[in-house]
């Protein structure tokens, strides 16, 4: 199919590749993966995956068959198969075996379909909202920190505070912050905020980005909240995230 599809000239390009390779010809390459991932330990068996590997990245990479290995790993941006292989099975133990939390990337199958991507809106200045939300999340040293604000007309609320494990990422730290607001927001939608405008700000201009292509299992979990947000309280749009100036009252 990659044969087909990844002709140099008027084949799929090379994100459409990388995605069907991702999708459909790795789970077929790792299946089963626990069960028989010490017999990639012998050159003689991993050599084989590597030669498959190899015919692959070159149709993604568009590039000469004369490459390397290692230089179609690199040239096509996919793992060498013996990384894959023991990334399935580590994320397999941690996940099904030890029963541990993991924030892994979401498979490509769990992908959802672009009509369903969040649209982004930037908080207008001077546009009043029942609800403002401000939230921040931040790392220093070994201390990992979440927070957030809820104000409706213009009256505080509840304050959020959350201390984090000291290997959770500042990243991971904004998206908690954002999703523990929402959380919040269900618990209040009696009385409160109900049928009204929510406005919801944040600093972090990774995480708008990932809402635009939900491939982490953190973001998928906030794009969740948000529809049922959005039903809940009655939004006028989908979902309401701003970069915060200073001055703001999130600072």
């Amino acid at each position: 199919m990659l044969a087909r599809t990844g002709k140099l000239q008027l084949g799929l390009g090379h994100k459409a590749l990388k995605t069907i390779y991702e999708g459909a010809v790795v789970p077929i390459l790792t299946y089963g993966a626990p069960i028989w991932v010490e017999a990639t330990w012998k050159n003689r068996n991993l050599t084989k995956y590597t030669r498959i590997q190899r015919l692959i990245n070159i149709k993604i990479a568009k590039a000469y068959r004369t490459i390397s290995y290692d230089a179609s790993c690199m040239i096509a941006g996919v793992g060498p198969i013996q990384i894959t292989i023991e990334q399935k099975v580590q994320t397999y133990m941690a996940t099904k075996i030890n029963n541990l939390e993991y924030d892994a990337p979401l498979e490509v199958r769990y992908w959802r379909h672009p009509a369903e991507l969040a649209i982004i809106h930037e908080v207008e200045n001077g546009t009043m909202y029942t609800a403002e939300v401000y939230t921040d999340g931040s790392k220093i040293g070994g201390n990992v920190g979440a927070a957030g604000i809820i104000f409706v007309n213009v009256k505080l609320v509840h304050q959020l505070m959350f201390k984090l494990q000291g290997h959770c990422s500042n990243n991971q730290a904004e998206q908690i912050a954002v999703l523990k607001v929402l959380e919040k927001l269900e618990e209040l939608q009696d009385g409160q905020v109900n049928d009204k405008c929510i406005a919801i700000c944040t600093d972090s201009k990774i995480t708008l980005d990932l809402l635009q292509k939900i491939q982490m299992e953190p973001i998928d979990r906030i794009y969740q909240k948000q529809n049922y947000c959005t039903g809940a309280f009655k939004v006028d749009y989908a979902f309401w995230l701003g970069k915060r100036t200073r001055g703001d009252r999130g600072e």
